[in-house]
């Protein structure tokens, strides 16, 4: 007896939901219903809602087709336009269709979509179903077959149908996983312009993640390492009080104490500049505790740090002209009115001039004050940090 294919409608749906967890997003749901149905290849394309935005496209495919093939392929299909007649009709009108019942089989075969994109691929046959995404994406599943197989029937058509409410369901988590992760980068990013190291700790005080701030900290500065998930500082005066620390700021997430945990530690270094360390709980939460759960973060600055805002932004901000602005900055991350003409190549009293001028342009009396106005001001959000080595991300 021929075994239904709706019979694997269960090892699919697990597939689906592993799928967003796999670091090529469900590659094993795709090569899963490739198999399973006996294609050649099974995509999953994501068409962004804004027209001009390339598409995102997952794919399984028996044949693995050569980075210079996809990058012809791609161009092709950009030079054209949108040539697929299937996805044309689903995008207006939904549901699933094999190519056969969107355009006449003669008409396909004399098409440039034929002749220049599915002959060159071996592709004969097309199968694809459109489902939405919460978030106003078009989403489309397909199944692609060569000359040497038969086309595809309505038992292939009843197994998309049948796993399209979970593939709906894993898409609309899988979303909200990518926005609260973008989320997070930017709140991240925000703390390494500002300078400032990020450190979460689990609740043994073992090392989750670090921002790399707090990466470019540790490597530079022998105060301070990373040892097996551990922090340890050198000095072990400070190291026994920031182990305390932490685990004072674990009991009182544990034990959901009131009021406000924050302690912080200065370290003085024997090679480097001296660190500043504040320990805090992490925020607490009812329904999800495991033993690698965030429990502590610990902020980290490096105090000999370049503090120094962009000078055109500083200029913009508070109307200063460049020369103005370049010396501003460079009070502002601590110089003297001596340093600061050495700096700059100028006489004493011409950068005394210059600072009135700019005293009077921000309201400020003092160069205390103007240092607090900058370190302030969104000014420092504009830095851009310098990292020896940038890890490169993969867009999903």
């Amino acid at each position: 007896m021929k075994e239904s294919l709706l019979q694997h409608v269960p090892e699919l749906t697990t597939q689906i939901y592993q799928g967003s967890l796999e670091a090529k997003p469900w590659q094993s749901f795709l090569r899963g219903l490739r198999v399973v149905t006996g294609s050649d290849s099974a995509t999953m394309t994501l068409r962004k809602a804004k027209d001009g935005v390339a598409s995102l496209t997952f794919f399984d495919s028996l044949n693995e087709p050569s980075a210079e093939h996809v990058r012809d392929i791609s161009l092709e299909y950009a030079r054209l336009g949108h040539p697929n007649p299937l996805i044309s009709t689903l995008s207006r009108t939904g549901g699933i269709f094999t190519i056969d019942q969107v355009i006449e089989r003669n008409a396909l075969l004399q098409s440039d979509f034929y002749l220049k994109l599915m002959q060159p691929a071996g592709v004969e046959h097309m199968l694809a179903m459109h489902f939405p995404e919460s978030g106003g994406a078009d989403c489309f599943l397909g199944l692609l077959r060569g000359p040497d197989k038969q086309n595809f029937g309505d038992e292939e058509k009843q197994l998309l149908l049948s796993i399209k409410p979970h593939l709906e369901y894993a898409l609309k988590v899988h979303s909200k996983i990518k926005r609260n992760e973008i989320e997070k980068e930017i709140y991240s990013e925000a703390m390494n312009r500002l300078a400032i190291g990020t450190i979460v700790l689990d609740g043994h005080g073992k090392v989750l993640e670090l921002n790399r701030t707090a990466k470019d900290i540790l490597q530079r500065n022998s105060g301070i390492s990373l040892n097996d998930k551990n922090l340890a500082l050198a000095k072990p005066r400070y190291r026994d009080e920031f182990n305390r620390l932490v685990r004072a700021a674990i009991e009182w997430r544990e034990t959901q104490r009131q009021g406000v945990f924050a302690e912080a530690l200065r370290v003085d270094c024997a090679a480097g500049a001296d660190l500043g360390l504040l320990i805090r709980p992490a925020p607490d939460t009812d329904w999800y505790q495991d033993a690698g759960t965030p429990s502590v973060v610990v902020y980290i600055e490096d105090f000999g740090g370049d503090t120094r805002a962009p000078e055109q932004v500083v200029a913009r901000l508070f109307g200063l002209t460049k020369s103005e602005a370049r010396l501003a900055a460079l009070l502002a991350s601590g110089l003297t009115l001596t340093d600061a003409a050495v700096k700059l190549n100028l006489t004493e009293s011409s950068v005394r001039t210059y600072s009135k001028k700019i005293f009077a342009k921000m309201g400020v009396g003092r160069q205390a004050e103007l240092v607090r106005l900058i370190l302030k001001s969104v000014a420092q959000l504009a830095k851009t940090p310098d990292y020896s080595q940038q890890s490169a991300r993969a867009i999903i």
